[in-house]
Formats: structure tokens, C-alpha cells, sequence
């Protein structure tokens, strides 16, 4: 094509750049058919979508990774994700587990750390928990050694989801609300082991 086009081409620092920022629910967002791998498609030749999904990792954690992933001298971000709450929401004996209060600020502390890094910062609330689809799938994987006991409940994330969307709320960041996915008829369907999102999710 002889005539220049708009959109610079090179590498990550001429080009509009992505951040998908989160846990297990963002770093398998890339697996076949993922939200993540979705969303890389439908910006290929628009922008750079970079996956930063630690999988097991909560806000506390998340807060000591911003300004290794985000270093102060750069930005310049056209989109960043968070998407944070499951593992936060875990019981208190699970070594994830973050109280409802120190999430909601660490939250907080991560999307204005993250307002000065990208024109747009979108968080994303925790989907509700399919309990019966979690023990299920514990079942399946673990066979006898499952224990029957459910390391996190969805009365509980959907606390945390509640904190979320306030957060955004306050900061003034667009949130997705998956909890409107347990609406659907066909909800079972959308997440694989109860918690994660299945191919058709």
C-alpha cells in the first residue's frame, strides 16, 4: 500500500497497548475461546493486548506488582482491565483470603494508581460462584482425595462484587457486573468449574 497508514506500526511504544490485569480469571482468559483471546482478536491490527493474569493472586498482591508491571516513568496505556475479587473472597483459611474492608481499599489504591497510566481503565466485579458446579469439579479432580468443602461461597464473593462495583463507582471507572451472567438460563454453561469462565462464557 503506497499510502501511509494512521495507525503507527511498530512495537509496544507506537502502537495503542492494552493491559488485561488480574487472577485465574484473566490469565485463562487466554486459553481457546477466551474473553482475552477474543478481545486480542478483535484489536489485531488496532492494538497490542498484553495478558497479565496471575492466577491465585489478590489485591495485596496485585498492589506490590503495579509498579513493576506500571513503572512510574511510563504510561501511556490506551485500555487497562482489572479484574480482581475471587480469590479476596476465599474463607480466612485459604492463604488468598483478603478482608472485605482491605480489599475494597486496595482496590481503590490500584485503579488511581492506574487512572495515571491509561486513557481508560475498566474494572470488572467477580461472576457468582456455581457452588454445586465448584464441588463438582473438586469431584473430578481430585477423586478421593476431594474434600467436599467449598474454599469460597458465593453469598461471600457476591459481597465482594458488591464492594466493586462501589469502588468503581467512587472513582468513577466503568464496571462490568458479571453476577447478571447467573441470570441467564443457560448459566452452567458459561463457567466450566463453577468459577471460570468455560468457552461459551
Amino acid at each position: 500500500h503506497q499510502q501511509q497508514s494512521a495507525m503507527p506500526i511498530g512495537l509496544c511504544s507506537r502502537r495503542r497497548s492494552v493491559v488485561l490485569f488480574g487472577d485465574s480469571l484473566t490469565q485463562r482468559s487466554y486459553d481457546e475461546g477466551g474473553w482475552g483471546a477474543s478481545l486480542s482478536h478483535h484489536l489485531l491490527r488496532r492494538a497490542d493486548v498484553y495478558n497479565r493474569g496471575y492466577g491465585g493472586y489478590n489485591t495485596r498482591w496485585a498492589l506490590h506488582l503495579l509498579p513493576q508491571l506500571f513503572p512510574a516513568q511510563e504510561g501511556g496505556h490506551w485500555l487497562v482491565t482489572v479484574f480482581f475479587g475471587a480469590n479476596d473472597a476465599t474463607i480466612p483459611s485459604q492463604a488468598p483470603h483478603v478482608p472485605l474492608d482491605e480489599y475494597e481499599a486496595n482496590l481503590k489504591q490500584i485503579l488511581n494508581y492506574l487512572k495515571t497510566k491509561a486513557q481508560h481503565v475498566v474494572l470488572i466485579a467477580p461472576p457468582g460462584l456455581n457452588e454445586s458446579q465448584r464441588l463438582q469439579f473438586q469431584v473430578e479432580q481430585y477423586k478421593e482425595l476431594a474434600t467436599g468443602q467449598l474454599e469460597r461461597f458465593n453469598a461471600t464473593q457476591s459481597k465482594y462484587a458488591d464492594a466493586c462495583v462501589r469502588v468503581g463507582q467512587e472513582v468513577g471507572a466503568p464496571t462490568l457486573d458479571l453476577r447478571t451472567l447467573q441470570k441467564r438460563a443457560d448459566w452452567p454453561e458459561l463457567q466450566m468449574d463453577g468459577l471460570h469462565m468455560s468457552r461459551t462464557g
